[in-house]
Formats: structure tokens, C-alpha cells, sequence
């Protein structure tokens, strides 16, 4: 049987929801080798990265799928974070910003936004 981005894309969230940041990094590793343009592969595998501090490759994936779906709400708001850990904080800032903006219900970019306002 040959996995689709799609199933590609669920294996990684599996993974990822039971900790397995490797195992999700490569499901969404090959996900974006079926189909580089997947915006959400790019997105899940650049979060995943931030969470191993893999900085730069979590920007080279954040800032891909932001150019893929640029309304990304979460996309902007891992870059976000990611700038801010690398001392980018008026651009992550933006970005948490550009979250909320693209979608004022996602309680994420809220919560994101109001935790670094509070910290910086």
C-alpha cells in the first residue's frame, strides 16, 4: 500500500501526539517528498523542528509554508515563536500578530500573543 501526503500527514500527527518528535518528523519528511508544496507538512515539520530547537530548519520549513498559504494562521504563529527564541522579537512578534489577524478564533495565537506580551 503507498501512503499519501494525506496518510503521511496523520502518521506524523500520531506520532507527534504521543511524543515521538522523530517519528513525526519524518512522516512529515516524506510527506514533503511526495509533494513539496504541502503547506502543512511544511508547517508540522517546522513546529516539530522548534520543539528540538532545530532553529534553522524550523525557519527554512515556517517561512516555506507561509509562502505556500500565506493566511496560515499557525504558520505564522510557530514562526513567531521561533523568531522570538532567536531573539527576533519584533518580527515574531508580527507574526503572532498576523495570527490572530488571519484568524481571531484561534485561541492559540491568542494565547501565544497574550504569553509573549506579558513576557517582553
Amino acid at each position: 500500500m503507498t501512503n499519501t501526503v494525506n496518510d503521511l500527514l496523520q502518521q506524523g500527527l500520531q506520532a507527534h501526539s504521543q511524543g515521538d518528535l522523530d517519528g513525526a518528523a519524518s512522516a512529515y519528511q516524506a510527506a514533503l517528498d511526495l509533494n513539496p508544496d504541502s503547506a502543512s507538512a511544511h508547517n508540522n515539520l517546522g513546529f516539530v523542528l522548534s520543539q528540538q530547537q532545530q532553529w534553522q530548519g524550523a525557519l527554512i520549513h515556517l517561512r516555506s509554508a507561509i509562502a505556500l498559504n500565506p493566511h496560515s494562521s499557525m504558520s505564522h504563529c510557530n514562526l513567531g515563536q521561533v523568531l522570538i527564541a532567536l531573539d527576533q522579537v519584533e518580527e515574531g512578534l508580527g507574526h503572532i500578530e498576523q495570527a490572530v489577524a488571519e484568524d481571531p478564533q484561534n485561541p492559540i495565537a491568542w494565547d501565544t500573543l497574550a504569553r509573549f506580551k506579558v513576557l517582553l
